[in-house]
């Protein structure tokens, strides 16, 4: 290592880039060794082996495609998306073949043990011998390592695990609130530039990471993701042809049971949260590098922290692989895109190793960007006709296209006895068939959602006009920046990019047709992936045309770059607050999105749509979880069980999988309780809600009651835990 006064050089050889795997390799193997034994050293073995498997695998396999010879960002990030693509892709693998050869139980501990570090060793072994004269250099600069804002960015995440323990343990969120307004704060540093440019790629990542472990680590009661993760790290072995959606996610089927057995987290909620935030956490930082390389650094971050900021990054991101899985992949195929330092070539590998990724981490959003390539496709052929424009394109290409159409129609057919794809032909018949409903608030969730549905909160209410603020800004700076690629034949952006931000964009359009319950925010979610810029070109070009109109008024109105990103950062600001739960925190009987951080102040309001949504959506009681089980486990073939609205949109997210592993046959009975209806013969759950505030929510809000009125003194209580009952008559 080379010092001087300001910067200090590392120098890495293939050799020692050799001796550094092998040691983390045997690092690991050392720690499952000491826990063999009975001497566990507590997180090593987890901080070890999840350094090991996110990164080693995929810079290996970049060295092995010689792509990014440097140790920078970017290498950084796609030795991660390799990383993980190589651990489904491989599980899955293993799954199929060592049964074949007597292994019954291939996704255990030893057979994946020895799978990976013979594979790894074998990566390692043939880059070292290629490139023996392989080195590179990493320069630090020591003035930055000791900067105060990097100091305070770096405590950022830990005043997250301590507010969230301090929210799960003891109620109280007034550190997270503190974090929160910390936060909101960072985007206008960067508008009115006090923080240094070479602090953005750390920021971004703080801030993912700090937002995601705020409600990540508040709440780790689920039955959701968790089920199937938990079935097969107990059966060790995956079973692709159950019936069920989730079963054809390898996120879910393979992934996570994988860190789970060889991290030694036998808890499967804690492991899915914790490497949910983690892995995550990468998301805006991929987002950041791809629009550096289309705009510049500010408009880069602003833009990755428009998508940060929005609820359902981190109010459903940690709870929910399959999106977040899926974001990540859609990020890396965007950058892919954009990346100019990669060759043809490889550039068609790895967009076909992430395209494969998406597609078997989340049916949804893998349809929804085969539609959008396909008409990426046609936009940049329409163009390559009238224009004579013979543009090169990697994901819009028509054997890209074709390719990726017949990979995710071939996986949804033939996993899961085709579920997946059963439930894309019946959506397309649902919207099909109401057609003739379109764009009424009945049909359309989105026009119910900002029209009719009474949502009983200022907060909510405010952050509808935000978020179609967003949408328009969106939109227009979409069809300004196509209208200067067509009409003035300017190149500030790659042909196919802007090619599949009109197609994200049009998804958006989409959501106004009749899909039933499909959720009016995740398409835009999804979506703020790649258009996430447009927002502030949008503004730039609202604000530009004021300030020419101003010019008849004696100028008035002046307006630059500058200005446009403080006032971006300005609303990013204010959209936190809203976002984030700080504004609905003092306003009485008022919720957020984020009613996690709201838990004790919606509880102790008054407002059934606030505890509605807090116990549907955002907290799940450990009660309820301990009820729920005892019941599935413990009820006859033939009762019925009955619960409220808010209670089943939780315990129902058991899947078939679930019951088919503990009992034979079909799922449990289910049927609502019901204000002039009394419960037929069988069970009556009562979850945290029911007892704690004496109310039984009905699917329309307003008709929920009192407890009362269930007459629960005429029936037998079975089970009771201080939080959940079972009853039964």
């Amino acid at each position: 290592m080379d010092r001087d006064l300001d910067s200090a050089v590392i120098y890495l050889t293939a050799k020692k880039i050799f001796i550094i795997i092998v040691s983390l390799q045997l690092a690991l193997l050392g720690s499952i060794g000491l826990d063999k034994l009975g001497l566990e050293i507590p997180i090593l073995r987890q901080a070890v082996g999840f350094i090991y498997l996110t990164l080693v695998p995929g810079f290996l396999i970049l060295r092995l495609l010689r792509i990014n010879d440097k140790v920078n960002l970017e290498t950084l990030l796609y030795s991660v998306g390799l990383s993980l693509s190589f651990l489904m892709f491989t599980g899955a693998l293993i799954n199929f073949l060592y049964p074949l050869i007597g292994i019954t139980k291939p996704i255990s501990e030893i057979p994946l043990l020895a799978t990976f570090t013979i594979i790894v060793s074998c990566l390692c072994i043939v880059c070292y011998l290629r490139d023996k004269d392989y080195s590179i250099n990493l320069s630090i600069k020591t003035q930055q390592i000791f900067s105060p804002s990097l100091l305070l960015l770096i405590l950022l995440p830990f005043l997250a695990v301590l507010g969230a323990y301090l929210l799960r343990v003891y109620n109280i969120n007034t550190l997270l609130l503190f974090l929160l307004v910390i936060i909101s704060t960072i985007p206008v540093l960067v508008g009115f530039d006090r923080l240094p440019e070479g602090e953005y790629p750390l920021a971004i990542w703080v801030v993912s990471l700090s937002l995601l472990a705020h409600t990540g680590l508040a709440n780790v009661s689920s039955v959701r993701e968790t089920v199937m993760p938990g079935i097969i790290v107990a059966k060790n072995v995956w079973n692709p042809s159950t019936y069920g959606t989730h079963n054809a996610l390898l996120c879910n089927t393979v992934l996570h049971p994988i860190f789970s057995i060889l991290l030694n987290i036998s808890n499967i909620v804690w492991e899915l949260r914790i490497t949910n935030i983690l892995i995550f956490s990468f998301i805006p930082l991929i987002m950041y590098v791809t629009f550096e390389a289309i705009a510049n650094k500010k408009i880069a971050f602003l833009s990755s922290s428009l998508f940060t900021y929005m609820f359902p990054f981190y109010a459903a991101l940690p709870f929910c692989s399959r999106t977040g899985f899926a974001l990540l992949f859609l990020a890396f195929l965007s950058l892919l895109i954009v990346d100019k330092s990669i060759k043809r070539v490889n550039k068609s590998i790895l967009s076909i190793i992430f395209a494969f990724s998406l597609i078997t981490s989340h049916y949804g959003t893998s349809y929804m960007f085969m539609f959008s390539a396909m008409f990426a496709f046609l936009l940049l052929l329409s163009k390559k006709l009238l224009y004579k424009d013979n543009t090169a394109a990697i994901l819009a290409s028509p054997t890209f296209v074709s390719l990726y159409t017949a990979l995710s129609i071939s996986w949804y057919m033939y996993i899961s006895s085709s579920s997946n794809l059963i439930w894309l032909v019946s959506f397309g018949k649902h919207v099909a068939s109401s057609l003739n409903e379109l764009f009424t608030p009945e049909s359309s969730n989105v026009i119910y959602s900002l029209t009719i549905r009474e949502w009983a909160s200022i907060t909510v209410e405010i952050l509808k006009y935000l978020y179609i603020i967003v949408a328009t800004f969106i939109g227009i700076g979409i069809f300004v920046s196509l209208y200067e690629c067509l009409i003035k034949k300017k190149k500030d952006f790659p042909d196919e990019y802007l090619a599949f931000s009109l197609s994200f964009f049009e998804i958006l359009a989409f959501t106004l047709l009749p899909v039933g319950t499909q959720s009016s925010m995740k398409p835009f979610f999804i979506s703020s992936v790649v258009v996430a810029p447009f927002c502030i070109f949008g503004l730039k070009a609202i604000l530009n045309n004021l300030s020419k109109l101003s010019e008849l008024f004696n100028n008035r109105f002046k307006m630059n770059d500058r200005y446009v990103l403080t006032y971006f950062s300005l609303f990013l600001l204010i959209f936190l607050i809203f976002n984030g739960g700080i504004f609905s925190e003092v306003i009485p009987n008022d919720y957020s999105p984020n009613a996690l951080i709201n838990k004790e102040h919606i509880k102790e309001g008054s407002n059934i749509y606030a505890k509605e949504y807090l116990y549907r959506n955002c907290y799940i009681p450990i009660y309820n979880v301990f009820g729920w089980d005892w019941i599935i486990r413990n009820k006859d073939e033939t009762g019925k069980i009955y619960l409220d609205w808010a209670l089943s949109r939780t315990v129902l997210k058991v899947t078939w999988a679930t019951w088919s592993f503990l009992k034979a046959g079909s799922p449990p009975s289910t049927g609502p309780l019901l204000k002039d209806q009394q419960p037929e013969e069988g069970y009556i759950l009562l979850g945290y809600h029911n007892i704690a505030d004496g109310i039984v929510i009905e699917q329309q809000l307003t008709d929920s009651f009192s407890i009362r009125e269930l007459q629960l003194s005429n029936k037998n209580k079975i089970y009771d835990n201080g939080g959940s009952e079972i009853y039964y008559h």
